[in-house]
């Protein structure tokens, strides 16, 4: 699938990243290369990039991962013949820096099941397809260090169902100081938080947050 517009956000990047992205704009112009004044990390740089992106639908993909030729075709052929589904994942890989997989993981398939697991883990990797639309109405990322699971607990407040497609589509590269290998404790307690959140938003029917929760987290 080749009808895509690229968004690359560089956040400050310290080796030659932005100037080789240049020269790639210079002969591709779906490329649209920008860069943060300062590190601003992953959320305000996700809703940066979601603040310049024009197509109906949106993929997501960090930078030093790696993912199979046909990947973006398969996502959008799925939600275009899944119109109950309004986001997909797929199977993952972790990979080591030298391109060599570690581990594969999988993640459940069926809605139902989603919805009884969220509990435990974010029921879908980070790599998800959704609409322009759906983050439209969901609004923007929050909760640095869990805001693909609060984004997803978000998503099924209101009533959307999402799945994975059961294929190896992605590969998420494993290197010392990357965000899955220093998060910790804090991507834990942030987890348990939006958690609560959701809960809350089920009890009373409602996607506003409860003020005082908030307060018990943020000591």
């Amino acid at each position: 699938y080749k009808n895509i517009e690229l968004i690359i956000i560089d956040d400050c990047s310290t080796d030659s990243t932005y100037t080789k992205i240049q020269t790639l704009a210079l002969k591709d112009k779906r490329i649209k290369l920008y860069k943060n004044d300062k590190n601003k990390k992953i959320v305000e740089t996700l809703n940066y990039g979601l603040q310049k992106a024009k197509g109906e639908f949106i993929v997501r993909m960090d930078g030093d991962d790696t993912c199979v030729p046909n990947r973006i075709e398969k996502m959008w052929k799925y939600l275009c013949t899944h119109s109950e589904i309004a986001l997909v994942g797929s199977y993952i890989n972790t990979i080591n820096e030298s391109g060599e997989i570690i581990k594969s993981y999988k993640k459940e398939i069926e809605n139902s099941k989603i919805l009884k697991y969220c509990k435990y883990s974010t029921p879908v990797y980070h790599i998800w397809m959704t609409t322009k639309k759906i983050y439209d109405e969901i609004g923007e990322y929050r909760m640095p260090y869990a805001e693909d699971y609060d984004y997803l607990l978000r998503i099924l407040s209101h009533g959307y169902a999402i799945s994975n497609i059961d294929e190896y589509l992605y590969n998420v590269r494993i290197r010392s100081g990357n965000t899955i290998s220093t998060a910790g404790m804090k991507q834990h307690l942030t987890a348990k938080y939006a958690y609560d959140l959701y809960k809350q938003r089920l009890k009373y029917k409602t996607n506003k947050e409860i003020v005082l929760a908030v307060c018990r987290y943020q000591r």
